[in-house]
């Protein structure tokens, strides 16, 4: 079954649960694409036939990418110096999809524009 259960504790505290299937249910394994600071593997495109995980394993250097599950990583194309978190992995990804140019994208989101 899917769905949320709620269960109350000693406490009158209500803890819960939820059945959330794994992406590999909702998606073909070939079309995952977790995104991670360590992969060797740099996009310089996206490929609108893929989906991308944002923040699906942390950062564990190699391990951390060998433990991906069998599903295939990357990473986005920042200088090595540039802390990229969640957020900017988000606003690179949605510029990107905008202006169709990767590298205009991370320029934009680290070096935004100046208004004049």
């Amino acid at each position: 079954s899917s769905g949320i259960n709620a269960e109350y504790g000693a406490w009158g505290c209500q803890a819960m649960s939820a059945d959330v299937p794994s992406l590999s249910d909702l998606f073909p394994v070939q079309d995952i694409v977790y995104l991670c600071p360590d992969s060797e593997n740099v996009i310089s495109e996206l490929d609108e036939s893929k989906v991308y995980v944002i923040g699906g394993f942390t950062n564990q250097g190699e391990n951390g990418v060998k433990r991906a599950g069998g599903y295939s990583h990357a990473r986005l194309p920042v200088e090595e110096g540039d802390n990229i978190g969640m957020v900017e992995m988000f606003q690179i990804i949605m510029h990107c999809r905008e202006i169709g140019n990767m590298e205009e994208a991370v320029k934009f989101v680290f070096h935004p524009p100046r208004s004049k």
